[in-house]
């Protein structure tokens, strides 16, 4: 590890300045991540059978192992992650995570998606290994299906960001779909509308139709079908109805959230420019608009 990772990585070990990273980075400024929330999380990964090692600029890590440029992690084990915490019980969400990145790397999305997987896996591992622990209290043979992850069991969520610091500017993806060529067809909601739009699909039988629906896992297609009586299916105007639908569940989904986070701000003692202030920036709304929402709202409080 650099000189600059060094220094990066000791800068951010400290929960308040770790907090306000996340803070601005994920939250827009608003206080959602407490540093007295927060803890080390320094568990090790198991990295068995993959060939990944780190890419340009990355030599090494804090713990002292090395990793070479395009090689594997020594004996496939021995993983961490640069910093690392978790959130104390009763927070949201219980791992929050950053990468250090002192070079361009086009793979970054992909290399912090194996990271969160990892955790994952960790995670996993620990509830089967404690359930086996129970087990063994009681009985000594214990069958593999009365340990694995099952039904009830859930995972803490992880959040990663990545914390880049070189000298040339940020040209590379932001994102796993970032790096993913969906073809000239466009993504799949798109091919859809395409494809239900077009004149062939003007008017099919509604059996044809539902097993459409069903073939492409369509299930607001499948809830108009079951609606009507008639032998044949108008799929364009299905299609319309259905996407009318979809704009106005998002705006008053988007409605309902400025309202609640308009009251709990209130609620909070925050000013009416301050809240003003953090709806523009939360929700994109112009002043005037976050004005009205206020007017509308502030009301109730």
């Amino acid at each position: 590890m650099g000189k600059y990772d060094d220094a990066m990585y000791s800068f951010l070990s400290d929960n308040g300045r770790f907090a306000d990273l996340f803070n601005g980075a994920v939250f827009g400024g608003e206080e959602v991540l407490q540093a007295d929330a927060l803890e080390e999380g320094a568990e090790r990964y198991a990295w068995t059978g993959m060939n990944q090692g780190q890419r340009t600029g990355e030599t090494g890590n804090r713990r002292g192992q090395s990793r070479k440029p395009g090689g594997k992690f020594p004996n496939a084990q021995n993983c961490y992650r640069d910093i690392k915490k978790h959130l104390k019980e009763g927070a949201r969400f219980s791992v929050v995570a950053i990468e250090n990145q002192s070079d361009i790397d086009y793979t970054m999305p992909w290399r912090i998606m194996q990271y969160d997987g990892l955790e994952y896996e960790r995670q996993i591992r620990e509830i089967e290994n404690g359930k086996r622990r129970v087990l063994s209290q009681d009985k000594e043979n214990i069958g593999h299906w009365e340990t694995r992850f099952g039904q009830g069991d859930k995972l803490h969520p992880v959040y990663t960001i990545c914390l880049y610091h070189g000298t040339k500017r940020w040209d590379g993806p932001k994102s796993l779909e970032d790096m993913m060529d969906f073809g000239a067809g466009g993504k799949l909601r798109e091919a859809m509308k395409a494809l239900y739009k077009s004149e062939g699909f003007m008017n099919i039988s509604t059996e044809t139709a539902r097993t459409i629906a069903i073939m492409t896992d369509n299930t607001q297609i499948l809830k108009k079908l079951d609606e009507q009586e008639e032998e044949e299916t108008n799929m364009c105007k299905a299609w319309d109805e259905i996407q009318q639908e979809w704009e106005e569940a998002t705006v008053k989904a988007k409605e309902e959230g400025i309202r609640i986070f308009i009251l709990d701000n209130i609620e909070e003692g925050k000013s009416e420019e301050t809240i003003i202030e953090k709806l523009c920036r939360r929700f994109l709304l112009d002043a005037g608009t976050a004005r009205a929402y206020y007017s509308t709202y502030s009301v109730n409080a």
